[in-house]
């Protein structure tokens, strides 16, 4: 199987990404079934880490972009996500009216907001296993990423009742890396704050 990986583990364990500047005899593994991968980095494909021929990874798409897209925003935590227009409140009408049906917002400043900088990815919560959980003294920031099924509604209205600040995203791989659509969110005072701040602009 033609799996391509962006991401592979390090004789240590260590995940790294396949634009790091890498060991050229270092020993890479697959982060899904362990076996040995190599690192492509030529001129004429996407650079990316290979299984040898005959590998019996059986890693499906789904899966690979569920991994990929939740460490993309550990390792570039400096992104834009795109929000629906409708999510906003004063600010909605006048953006349809120019015939946008999202904005970018840029998740450094949600991050900001919130005082939050530690991240983790596939860090638990409670009793809850968050896609990419970014914490601060005493609060957090949960991003949940959504490829093949929505965040469960327990594990929303926990984040919900315990005042803790998510966002849901759609994930597409682009040639840049990543983007990500906002399909739920619960960020009470960001959205009202930004508002605001774009009004005075």
């Amino acid at each position: 199987m033609g799996v391509k990986l962006e991401f592979a583990k390090t004789g240590n364990g260590e995940l790294v990404h396949i634009s790091e500047r890498l060991e050229r005899k270092g020993i890479y593994r697959c982060p899904f079934c362990n076996e040995s991968v190599t690192a492509k980095k030529g001129n004429q494909r996407t650079h990316h880490f290979s299984h040898k021929p005959n590998s019996q990874c059986s890693v499906s798409e789904e899966t690979l972009l569920h991994f990929h897209a939740k460490h993309y925003i550990k390792k570039e935590l400096y992104i834009d996500l795109l929000f629906p227009v409708d999510k906003l409140i004063k600010l909605t009408p006048f953006l349809k009216g120019l015939g946008l049906k999202q904005i970018p917002i840029a998740l450094a400043d949600i991050v900001g907001y919130y005082d939050v900088y530690g991240i983790s990815v596939e860090k638990a919560l409670n009793k809850y296993v968050i896609d990419v959980l970014v914490e601060g003294d005493d609060n957090y920031l949960v991003i949940e990423i959504c490829v093949t099924h929505r965040m469960e509604e327990e594990k929303r209205s926990y984040l919900i009742n315990h005042n803790i600040p998510f966002i849901e995203v759609f994930p597409s791989k682009n040639n840049n890396g990543y983007s990500y659509t906002v399909c739920d969110l619960y960020l009470p005072g960001f959205l009202e704050q930004y508002e605001e701040n774009a009004v005075e602009k």
